[in-house]
């Protein structure tokens, strides 16, 4: 039995293959995180999914968080949330992944489904979400 990690090639991505899709089924299993990128950025994904705020926990503080962030969080307050799997990561940097995702969204009575990335880095020997897709 694997980790569940597979190699791509030169181009740097590892794919995840053991990750759950989550959504409004299974949101309740994801009510607290290891400290790595995966479960950091399921651990946010179910929060949204559920809508309840415990998503911020695995954010840098507010007062640290870049104005980038910032505006990307004000735009997923106007999104509801249906499905999100972890597909692929990254490292970018030292303590640093993209995290590749796929995600179902409801914007203004669409729904709106595709792959797009997120930031996680290690600060202060935390895993924590420092950009998201929108």
């Amino acid at each position: 039995m694997g980790i569940g990690i597979v190699a791509q090639g030169n181009t740097g991505w590892i794919t995840i293959d053991n990750q759950q899709l989550i959504d409004s089924t299974n949101t309740q299993n994801f009510m607290e995180f290891e400290n790595t990128p995966e479960s950091v950025v399921n651990y946010f994904y179910a929060s949204k999914i559920r809508n309840d705020s415990l998503w911020k926990n695995v954010l840098p503080l507010e007062k640290e968080q870049s104005l980038r962030l910032k505006s990307k969080l004000v735009k997923y307050s106007q999104w509801k949330f249906h499905k999100m799997k972890i597909l692929q990561k990254k490292a970018f940097a030292e303590n640093a992944f993209w995290i590749k995702i796929f995600m179902e969204i409801e914007y203004k009575g669409q729904k709106k489904s595709g792959k797009d990335e997120l930031d996680v880095q290690l600060i202060n020997g935390k895993w924590t979400i420092t950009s998201v897709p929108t």
